[in-house]
């Protein structure tokens, strides 16, 4: 199984077109009832749907400004190729920004590449109060997180919103329109921070899935290693075993350990950032809603009840934090477990191969103290043995007989013809082979080293582990101690 198959991978976004915008709007009738509609809108019919003219207009077009006095407008739409641009192109966002009135500084918070917020009061054209409540938020954003972000207008007299979603995926678009049909309330729709805490939720637990997934990750390796699983005291199995078994693959582990602890790294943002926006939210909400409503106006109640579950997600975001240094803190100390393993085994390896060197040698040392005896030995008899044999040849006639010529024969100089260019022969032929045996001497140190560098390619190609390539060393240094007497001795 791929140890990150659990990860989100990056998306590589290749649409021949923009991306879908969906919208959702909701107005009160002639006679009170709410009535919402949603859909894709096309880009050609933005100006249409933001003017309500074609097939976007309603019954109501007639009786009263319907573009002005709908409780709720929104758009959303996904980025395009790049998370940091308008996904919509600015054209469009010009459009949508004019028609809605959104804070100019929309842009620069959705091309945010560590996120943003801010809150704005402004006047609306020919107003001569503040009537303008423009929040622009975008999520502490990661690959496998999000991007989400909004840009949204509050008109504090009509009590209207009119918002933009940006980064916003299509089962995410839908999700939100999704729940937004189910809202039968008007003040609920009235109340300016129902997209905000919507957004803030959705993102909360997306970071939360996404510190999930690492911790499965974590855990696996745990698993693997055989130590400090969660919840167990004592590890289920020896890793020292398995790593000389070849069943641990602590280079394969590690880079998944070094993943999770990069990733955690961008959770820990998020969630700082999540906290810190949380909070901003909360102050925001209470500082607005004691500017729209009474003590004694029901809309107050439901804004309480959104500042609590800003408050809840935020505590939320505090646990995320908590867990996501917990992970950190069991992420290094799995490194550096890690680590202490295969240095354990490799010091014992190094205090085998030093043990079994020591018995060589000690070996070695009594061949050498025999091959002096027997050297001696032969010393000893070397020179008697030349003269008996030499004396007992046909060459020489120690009884001489009749007309024998004498003691030594005439054919003396024949052994000595043979014997001298022999031995010659025999010292020049030993010299050329100690040569040739010298020359492949010198070559053997480059030798082992090409041959430990394929081997390191290889494991990195099949993931062997530093244990192994350091087993196959001292196995090629075993089979290298099967030299000859004479090499051993120089």
């Amino acid at each position: 199984m791929n140890p990150h198959s659990s990860i989100r991978r990056p998306r590589v976004v290749t649409r021949p077109s923009p991306p879908t915008l969906y919208f959702f709007e909701v107005w009160e009738d002639k006679l009170g009832n709410l009535c919402a509609r949603d859909g894709q809108l096309p880009y050609d019919r933005v100006e249409d749907w933001l003017k309500l003219e074609g097939t976007y207009k309603t019954d109501a077009n007639d009786s009263i400004d319907l573009a002005q006095s709908m409780i709720l407008r929104l758009i959303a739409c996904d980025f395009d190729q790049h998370p940091f641009a308008i996904g919509c192109g600015l054209p469009t966002f010009n459009q949508i920004q004019e028609a809605f009135h959104l804070n100019e500084n929309s842009v620069e918070a959705i091309i945010n590449n560590n996120g943003a917020f801010g809150r704005f009061y402004e006047r609306s054209p020919g107003s001569s109060a503040t009537d303008l409540f423009s929040l622009v938020f975008k999520v502490g954003n990661s690959i496998n997180i999000g991007y989400d972000a909004m840009s949204m207008t509050y008109n504090m007299k009509r009590r209207t919103t009119r918002a933009f979603l940006h980064g916003f995926l299509d089962h995410d678009s839908q999700s939100l329109i999704e729940y937004l049909k189910t809202c039968k309330d008007k003040l609920r729709f009235e109340s300016p921070f129902l997209l905000p805490c919507r957004i803030y939720r959705k993102h909360r637990a997306k970071s939360e899935a996404y510190r999930v997934s690492i911790d499965d990750n974590l855990q696996r390796a745990e698993v693997e290693i055989g130590y400090a699983i969660p919840g167990v005291l004592d590890g289920t199995a020896d890793p020292i075993s398995l790593l000389r078994s070849g069943n641990i693959e602590f280079e394969r582990i590690n880079r998944r350990l070094t993943s999770c602890s990069t990733e955690l790294c961008t959770v820990l943002h998020t969630g700082a950032f999540g906290k810190e926006l949380g909070i901003f939210l909360r102050n925001t909400a209470q500082e607005l809603g004691s500017k729209l409503y009474s003590p004694d106006n029901d809309g107050l109640s439901h804004n309480q009840t959104l500042v609590q579950e800003i408050e809840f997600t935020t505590n939320l975001y505090s646990s995320l934090l908590s867990q996501a240094s917990n992970l950190r803190t069991r992420v290094e100390n799995h490194i550096q477990l890690g680590h202490s393993l295969v240095a354990q085994e490799e010091n014992r390896i190094s205090r085998f191969v030093a043990e079994e060197s020591a018995r060589i040698a000690a070996a070695t040392k009594g061949d050498s103290a025999a091959m002096k005896a027997i050297s001696l030995v032969t010393m000893i008899f070397l020179p008697p043995t030349f003269v008996a044999t030499f004396f007992s040849m046909s060459m020489f006639n120690w009884e001489p007989q009749g007309q024998d010529p004498g003691l030594v024969s005439k054919y003396l100089w024949i052994y000595w013809a043979v014997t001298i260019p022999l031995t010659v022969i025999v010292v020049v032929c030993w010299r050329l082979w100690m040569i040739k045996e010298n020359r492949g001497f010198n070559t053997l140190p480059k030798r082992q080293e090409d041959e430990k560098s394929d081997r390191v390619s290889v494991a990195d190609a099949n993931h062997i582990t530093p244990t192994a390539i350091l087993m196959a060393e001292y196995s090629e240094a075993q089979k290298q101690q099967v030299r000859p007497y004479w090499r051993r001795r120089a």
